[in-house]
């Protein structure tokens, strides 16, 4: 009889941590987040982790994160969720939804684009470009110090926030009628009143 040979733990290759956090993220925040905003949160979450193999996380190129997104839909798949990377930026969603009556179910529970609640990330970037409007999308980047394409293509989304190409030819944001309708303001001027 031979002896047994130790349990081994198995470790889980860096992609499939790298897909299983962006999903923990995605559906924990409901946003969406640009593939470079994900690769620089995994970096820095995953960089001092002991395990060498999953450490290997941090320093994921963009390129192997979607390779490891679209890897992890086809386990999605069979469950109704799928990874969508548009434009450079990644979101959680349903795939192909049958029965024809769960679409119209799950159709009729969207909210109208333009109402619902808007994140704090949302609301800070959307109180920046009123109040220092014209702004460009590397000028909203600076104010934060941090890559906010995504939050601004969301509020463009929502009509919130406009796009224009400015002088030199650089593009710029503005806000929107519909944000003044939105807050109950009749023009940008009365923003200042807010904050005295």
């Amino acid at each position: 009889m031979k002896p047994a040979k130790p349990l081994r733990k198995e470790l889980t290759p860096a992609p499939q941590v790298a897909a299983r956090s962006v999903i923990q993220i995605l559906m924990a925040t409901g946003r969406r987040y640009t593939v470079d905003g994900l690769r620089e949160k995994l970096r820095e979450l995953f960089k001092t982790e002991g395990n060498s193999e999953i450490r290997a996380v941090a320093s994921m190129s963009g390129v192997e994160l979607i390779a490891a997104l679209l890897q992890a839909n086809q386990g999605l798949e069979k469950f109704g969720i799928r990874i969508g990377i548009t434009n450079g930026e990644v979101s959680l969603g349903t795939a192909q939804v049958e029965p024809a009556a769960l679409r119209e179910f799950i159709a009729s529970q969207r909210p109208t684009p333009g109402t619902g609640e808007l994140s704090l990330a949302a609301m800070e970037v959307l109180g920046c470009v009123a109040l220092k409007q014209p702004l460009s999308q590397s000028e909203i980047d600076r104010y934060f110090d941090a890559d906010k394409r995504g939050v601004v293509h969301r509020l463009r989304q929502l009509g919130l926030v406009e796009e224009f190409t400015g002088d030199g030819g650089r593009l710029m944001f503005a806000t929107t009628e519909e944000f003044l309708k939105k807050f109950g303001l009749k023009h940008n001027d009365e923003l200042g009143d807010l904050l005295l």
